[in-house]
């Protein structure tokens, strides 16, 4: 019997980029969900030239941006990611 995944997290497939973008797009829309924010064209999206997978977030009206801001916003500083 293969082991166990001991966390959580889907384990990455690089050898498949779509599927790892609609994976990607997957946790999204489930974090999304339970702050209340719905974007309905989200999903995994071709890759990218260089084979890096894509997420398609779609369109948006403005009650969802703004909401989205505002979640944004209500991070604090360590809960945001670190930009490369």
């Amino acid at each position: 019997m293969p082991p166990s995944n001991t966390t959580d997290a889907p384990v990455p497939d690089p050898t498949d980029p779509l599927r790892e973008a609609a994976r990607a797009a997957s946790e999204l829309d489930q974090a999304l969900r339970r702050a209340g924010i719905t974007l309905p064209s989200l999903g995994g999206d071709w890759p990218a030239i260089n084979g890096q997978p894509l997420v398609d977030l779609g369109r948006a009206n403005l009650e969802t941006v703004s909401r989205l801001v505002r979640l944004a916003n209500s991070a604090t500083p360590s809960e945001q990611p670190e930009r490369p």
